[in-house]
């Protein structure tokens, strides 16, 4: 069945204004996907990659088909749901708590607040001290025992918009090595978090059986491949929010201490 693109303004708006490198995860997630017409079957993809910016609608309207009931694909003749809708449906399969008058970013916002409480609950006592530390740091004053009591609640509305932004990163970087590749920081979390961006990766790392229940297990014949879609839309909703924080007052003197003999180092 051949794809039909329309133009989603909650889902294009962001693959336009991502990097290649940002969009990279979501075509390695996709290709994952053998049912359909795969992403490497287009001319756009043999002939640009790994330029994905020249065939960003591509990634659209294969991830909105991939959210869509094959039936419901067929009757709308290829066209998959709107984007509001598949997050919709991820929110509904992760029993995360919605209202169908939620936008798009207050949905993206509780699928990621439930995604880190989850990566957060497994860790141990010093990687959760790690964490909290860095939150409470890009929270610019609030009190450490407050943010500790909401983020281990899963409520991250105390957290400023940077700490909002560090906890997205987090998450999309957990979710790019539980599906089995690496996702390099942008610019902007690393002048955030400064050198304590590998130590706040490896806590996360320790995390990942968690997380990946999350969207492991078998779909039903027909219904959308949530071990692909999840990751996906996890992944968006953080670039949602890098791309809004591009334009937020940065402090690259609030970091975490290194510990003796550490190095800088590099993300994984």
């Amino acid at each position: 069945m051949a794809w039909a693109y329309t133009f989603d303004s909650d889902l294009d708006v962001v693959l336009q204004a991502a990097h290649n490198e940002e969009l990279e995860p979501l075509v390695i997630l996709l290709s994952k996907d053998k049912s359909g017409k795969p992403l490497s079957g287009c001319p756009e993809y043999a002939h640009y990659y790994p330029d994905h910016q020249r065939y960003v609608h591509l990634i659209s309207v294969k991830l909105r088909a991939l959210g869509g009931h094959q039936v419901g694909n067929l009757l709308r003749r290829g066209q998959g749901p709107s984007y509001l809708s598949v997050v919709q449906s991820v929110a509904t399969h992760l029993k995360v708590p919605f209202s169908k008058d939620d936008s798009i970013t207050m949905l993206e916002q509780k699928l990621l607040e439930h995604a880190f409480s989850a990566c957060y609950q497994s860790m141990d006592e010093q990687d959760q001290s790690l964490v909290l530390a860095q939150l409470t740091e890009s929270n610019e004053g609030a009190g450490r025992a407050l943010v500790a009591t909401e983020v281990a609640a899963g409520n991250f509305e105390c957290l400023s918009p940077k700490g909002r932004i560090l906890v997205a990163v987090l998450v999309s970087h957990a979710v790019s090595r539980a599906v089995g590749f690496s996702l390099e920081a942008r610019d902007l979390v690393s002048t955030m978090v400064g050198k304590s961006w590998q130590q706040l990766t490896l806590a996360v790392s320790h995390s990942l059986t968690r997380l990946s229940a999350l969207f492991s297990g078998l779909s039903a014949v027909g219904r959308p491949p949530y071990q692909i879609l999840v990751p996906c839309v996890l992944h968006i909703a953080t670039l949602r929010l890098m791309q809004a924080g591009t334009k937020l007052p940065l402090n690259p003197t609030a970091v975490l201490s290194q510990p003796d003999g550490a190095s800088e180092g590099t993300p994984d």
